[in-house]
């Protein structure tokens, strides 16, 4: 009988112990978790604050006249110095052309390094790969001058068609989500009549939509807060992108920290609204992707 009663509080320790050690897990997530989001929140907090509340001590929070003046101001007042607008389309014409093309061709590679058997292939592979270890400040140099010699400079073909043709990031994450399709629907395609291309985009592609999607975000995420490309090889405003642009609104409203924290907020909502679109595909990408070690 004591030994029964000695088992069962060892077991309610136990469980009492998982309990507290979870709350604390919690609790420290929690703290992470706020620390990262205080920065967001504070700048959320002073675009929809009018100009006067924006630097006094201590600070108010949620203060009267709060509203969307900011932003009005950043979109129609400030556009003779800053044409905001002109950025955003920019920006969006940029991303849109360098992920098509990173969709296109990274998922071609991975296809062929994943399903094709030629000599030298995993070589190939690995040297590729090896590429990712080379800093931007290595090729930055080289990227413009040929960008000089092919008269893209300070145009928007620098900022689309260097980043169309792949990298060693999105194949190598594609060819290991297609190491994980069954061979025997290449096998059986094959036996139906159908060539290589077509088992790609018939049968492949349809398959791999959370792993185009992982892709397509972190591709989004690169284009868009890219400063150092714009900065070196498009000096004319007329072609600036955000970033290129948000730097030069610091500089000029660098005492207007409403409006700085305006055009942030504007420029930051629509990564965060193409993440929350597409985190269904995103997480069971990231799953199903690089982490399957094969």
């Amino acid at each position: 009988m004591r030994s029964a009663r000695s088992a069962a509080r060892t077991r309610h320790a136990q469980r009492l112990g998982r309990a507290l050690s979870r709350a604390l897990l919690y609790i420290f997530v929690f703290c992470v978790a706020l620390t990262s989001l205080v920065p967001f929140l504070w700048m959320l907090d002073t675009a929809f604050k009018p100009g006067r509340y924006s630097m006094v001590y201590p600070p108010v929070i949620f203060p009267p006249g709060m509203g969307l003046q900011n932003f009005r101001e950043v979109l129609t007042q400030t556009a003779q110095k800053t044409n905001f607008l002109l950025y955003f389309r920019n920006t969006i014409w940029y991303s849109f052309w360098v992920v098509l093309g990173q969709l296109v061709t990274c998922s071609l590679a991975g296809y062929a390094f994943a399903r094709l058997e030629f000599p030298g292939r995993d070589r190939v592979f690995y040297l590729y790969l090896g590429t990712m270890m080379l800093s931007i400040w290595v090729t930055i140099v080289p990227l413009f001058i040929e960008m000089h010699t092919f008269g893209w400079y300070n145009t928007m073909w620098c900022m689309t068609v260097p980043g169309m043709f792949g990298s060693a990031f999105g194949t190598f994450m594609l060819r290991q989500f297609f190491m994980t399709l069954p061979r025997e629907l290449d096998d059986a395609a094959l036996i139906d009549g159908a060539n290589r291309l077509q088992i790609y985009y018939r049968i492949v592609l349809p398959l791999s939509k959370s792993a185009l999607s992982v892709l397509a975000v972190f591709t989004l995420l690169s284009v868009w807060n890219d400063f150092v490309w714009p900065l070196i090889m498009i000096p004319d405003p007329r072609l600036w992108t955000l970033t290129r642009g948000l730097q030069q609104f610091v500089g000029v409203y660098y005492t207007r920290w409403e409006l700085i924290m305006a055009a942030s907020t504007m420029a930051v909502v629509p990564i965060f609204v193409v993440f929350f679109l597409a985190q269904r595909y995103f997480v069971e990408g990231i799953a199903l992707t690089g982490l399957a070690g094969r």
